[in-house]
């Protein structure tokens, strides 16, 4: 059995027996990591736990770390990056600028979301994604349950549904997320780090005044290391 295996159920305990503070940013998704070094992304049991965290949590946010060194920051994203057999797929972010146009964006919990949705939003949901090219409900890797795969921002632009249809399905998928506390708006900082369960997850940028093409000025990191910066 994997030391990752092993330490699942108590990453919380370990967490604050290592002087990690891990707080939950809402009930059902997000957690704000603090008290960490940088230093201790190079410890195998340290990275482990943050894996751990992150498969529960969805999302997790490390603020101000403007100065990280690549090294390390590419490090944290191959760890991340690396899957064993049965782990979740994990994305890292870094914020390395924000225009002031485009602040915010809302990550939702899309397993949660599935399973919490009443039977007659599920019928909508499967007929809507006859008329479209891309799955709206696909199966989360790795643990093959149903994960609603797209949010009511995004369902509204689908090309292939009638504009009604599209309107009234986002709006009643919208709320229902809403009403479940299943997502979590984050307020960008330079300087974030954002670690994201992003197979079953999805976030839906939120412009704060509405401008052609915003983009937000960040840097990925994952098996390849740091790569160019894109929008998000």
């Amino acid at each position: 059995m994997s030391r990752q295996i092993e330490i699942a159920p108590n990453w919380r305990r370990d967490a604050a027996e290592r002087g990690i503070l891990i707080r939950p940013l809402s009930p059902g998704i997000g957690s704000e990591v603090a008290r960490i070094d940088p230093t201790a992304l190079g410890d195998p049991e340290v990275l482990a736990l943050l894996r751990t965290a992150c498969a529960e949590r969805a999302v997790l946010v490390f603020r101000g770390w403007r100065s990280i060194a690549d090294e390390t920051l590419a490090a944290l994203g191959t760890a991340m990056a690396t899957r064993g057999e049965g782990d979740a797929r994990i994305a890292l972010v870094h914020t390395v600028g924000i225009p002031l146009s485009f602040r915010e964006t809302r990550f939702v919990d899309g397993t949660a979301a599935y399973e919490a949705l009443p039977e007659d939003l599920r019928h909508e949901l499967a007929a809507a994604e006859a008329g479209v090219a891309r799955p709206l409900v696909r199966a989360h890797d790795p643990s093959g349950r149903p994960c609603v795969d797209i949010v009511g921002t995004h369902l509204r632009s689908l090309e292939g549904l009638p504009k009604i249809q599209a309107n009234n399905l986002g709006t009643a998928l919208d709320a229902h997320i809403l009403r479940r506390r299943l997502a979590y708006t984050h307020y960008w900082r330079e300087g974030d780090i954002l670690l994201v369960e992003d197979r079953c997850r999805m976030h839906s940028a939120r412009p704060a005044v509405p401008k052609p093409n915003p983009v937000r000025d960040i840097a990925r990191a994952g098996s390849a290391g740091r790569v160019a910066a894109q929008a998000i």
